[in-house]
């Protein structure tokens, strides 16, 4: 009978340990899984976040340019001048070149 007994408490010992050794690597696989899951989305953000400002810094030199053309013709009223404005009007894309369109001084001929 004792050993019976002995045998119930070491069966239970061990399902106690099974419980408390689920109970505790839970919570660690569980944070784990937050941590690298948040890791992957600021390396995402930091990746659209660095393209964006690169077409901020392109759009940028872009907007130079132009203002360069711009005042170099108007005060000039020479054709030559307007070079960096059209090699701008260019660079930028399609939707910004649209805008600017309407504000874009007519070249003589």
């Amino acid at each position: 009978m004792v050993l019976a007994w002995r045998a119930d408490r070491i069966q239970m010992g061990t399902r106690s340990f099974r419980r408390i050794t689920l109970i505790l690597i839970l919570p660690v696989v569980l944070i784990a899984g937050a941590v690298l899951a948040t890791a992957e989305v600021q390396r995402h953000t930091a990746v659209v976040a660095s393209s964006r400002q690169v077409a901020s810094q392109q759009l940028l030199t872009a907007m130079l340019d132009e203002e360069t053309g711009a005042r170099g013709y108007f005060q000039t009223r020479e054709s030559s001048f307007l070079q960096p404005w059209q090699d701008a009007v260019r660079k930028r894309s399609p939707r910004a070149s649209r805008r600017s369109a309407r504000c874009s001084p007519t070249t003589p001929a």
